[in-house]
């Protein structure tokens, strides 16, 4: 049996946040910042969505290395919704078998999955509008004393 509760907040989300919390986890792993490289079998439309968050996540400081796996199949996952929406704008929702029985067109299906997944991706990289509002922007202290908010640039 799995882990009770919510999975953890990722620390890197907990300081854009501005949390206590995230001060608080010394033994979390702090894999290193920055983009991992893009795989080469990701399919063209996957590999268009890399190029459009991936520096999106660097400015926010939340992708590491490690994550390489996890936006990948992101990135897959949305390529797959993707053309999965094409053929059923061709084909139709729907279709009439042999006996005239009204069938729902299995593309359907694989659109509804890759939709489910590419949500579930988009959640842990703080990619959906609900994730966003939970992150906020952090309060910065300038050398003059000031507080200002601003994302702080990837290190």
């Amino acid at each position: 049996m799995g882990r009770r509760g919510p999975k953890p907040t990722p620390t890197a989300m907990l300081k854009l946040t501005g949390s206590w919390r995230a001060d608080a986890r010394k033994s979390e792993p702090k894999p290193k910042l920055g983009a991992p490289p893009m795989p080469t079998w990701l399919a063209t439309e996957a590999k268009a969505e890399w190029k459009r968050v991936v520096p999106q996540l660097q400015k926010l400081g939340v992708i590491t290395l490690i994550d390489r796996t996890a936006l990948a199949l992101y990135c897959q996952a949305w390529a797959d919704y993707h053309d999965a929406v094409a053929v059923v704008k061709v084909e139709g929702k729907t279709f009439t078998t042999p006996t005239g029985y009204i069938a729902k067109n299995p593309m359907v299906t694989i659109m509804n999955e890759a939709r489910a997944a590419v949500l579930r991706f988009a959640q842990e990289f703080g990619l959906t509008p609900s994730a966003r509002a939970r992150l906020g922007t952090p309060k910065i202290e300038e050398p003059d004393g000031r507080k200002s908010r601003f994302f702080p640039a990837a290190g």
